[in-house]
């Protein structure tokens, strides 16, 4: 590559990289307002199957923008003393019942119906004790030219 050649291309990369880095700016930006937007609509959301909710919007060649609140997410694993001696407190005698013994303390599946079942109004608080905030984001789709 030439000299000539090889400046040219680092000015049109950098040209490029700025411009991508406007317009992910401007996304970012976009995604905000949407996400803003679908907080103050909440009988348009929809529920899904963990908690959270999900709100659509169509553009105006039938695009659609729909963002996503995701439901609580469950820690992976327990592993602090204080955590553990909370949740031993809450479940009582049912704790194995719960949770299965590692180096850490993992939910077993379905712990939110077992939850349920098992400790009745107290599964919100053992649920709540290990639930983490769940992300929110933007998906878009967009509809196909003729």
């Amino acid at each position: 590559m030439t000299h000539t050649k090889l400046t040219s291309l680092v000015t049109e990369a950098v040209a490029l990289d700025r411009d991508v880095r406007e317009k992910v700016d401007r996304l970012t930006g976009l995604k905000d307002l949407l996400k803003q937007e679908a907080s103050t609509r909440n009988e348009e959301h929809a529920a899904t199957e963990t908690g959270g909710w999900s709100w659509t919007a169509a553009g105006t060649d039938g695009c659609i923008a729909r963002v996503t609140q995701e439901g609580g997410k469950l820690k992976s694993a327990i592993s602090s003393d204080k955590d553990l001696a909370k949740l031993r407190e809450i479940a009582g005698p049912l704790f194995t019942q719960l949770f299965e013994p590692r180096v850490s303390y993992k939910p077993l599946p379905g712990i939110r119906d077992r939850a349920a079942q098992l400790l009745g109004k107290a599964a919100g608080k053992l649920l709540k004790a290990i639930t983490g905030s769940g992300q929110t984001n933007v998906a878009f789709e967009t509809k196909e030219s003729i």
